[in-house]
């Protein structure tokens, strides 16, 4: 009942995340916080088709979760889910409310699926998916700076597309010294010249 109401969302949070907690909960903690995540991801709210507001806080709630706390399958395919959602909504705030997700989930054992992801849709034939994975990494700033990261950000800054380009510059400045490594102050300096 009072799934989406803001005032509860702290509490449904601080629950998975205690639930998940094999101290307090031994061996029932992953069938209890998967049982309440699995509520959560399918308790059709309305207009889930389109807002998608269970899944956006099931995958919060994944966040906060234990690594050990959550079924494996549910994690997946939730975390699935998330993904598609990215790649597919034809909206941009719901878009940016992955985003953030993506960057929550970053320190968590999700962040380098996520990162992987990311990565391979930078490499998409289309330029609105290359585009929108740059945007993806900016937002999530210095937490996707790892090498392979870079090395995707340096690619995309030399696409053909000027947008893509242009969010590979932006991807850049929004990660930070992070990404003050040699080859991309190299690759910079080449840039600017």
């Amino acid at each position: 009942r009072r799934l989406h109401d803001p005032w509860w969302r702290e509490v449904i949070l601080l629950e998975v995340g205690h639930l998940s907690d094999v101290r307090h909960f031994g061996r029932r903690a992953r069938k209890l916080t998967s049982d309440l995540l699995h509520a959560i991801r399918h308790a059709g709210s309305p207009l889930e088709e389109v807002l998608k507001r269970d899944l956006l806080l099931a995958s919060r709630c994944l966040c906060d979760a234990g690594k050990l706390g959550v079924e494996d399958e549910l994690r997946r395919s939730i975390l699935d889910d998330l993904i598609e959602l990215w790649r597919a909504t034809p909206y941009q705030p719901q878009r940016k409310e992955v985003v953030e997700v993506f960057a929550y989930a970053m320190p968590t054992v999700d962040g380098a699926r996520i990162r992987a992801e990311l990565i391979a849709r930078s490499q998409d034939a289309e330029a609105d998916v290359r585009e929108a994975a740059a945007f993806a990494l900016e937002e999530i700033g210095s937490e996707a700076a790892t090498p392979e990261v870079l090395e995707r950000i340096i690619a995309l800054s030399q696409d053909a597309e000027a947008d893509v380009r242009r969010a590979a510059a932006v991807a850049l400045e929004s990660i930070g010294s992070a990404a003050a490594t040699p080859e991309v102050v190299e690759r910079m300096i080449v840039l600017s010249q």
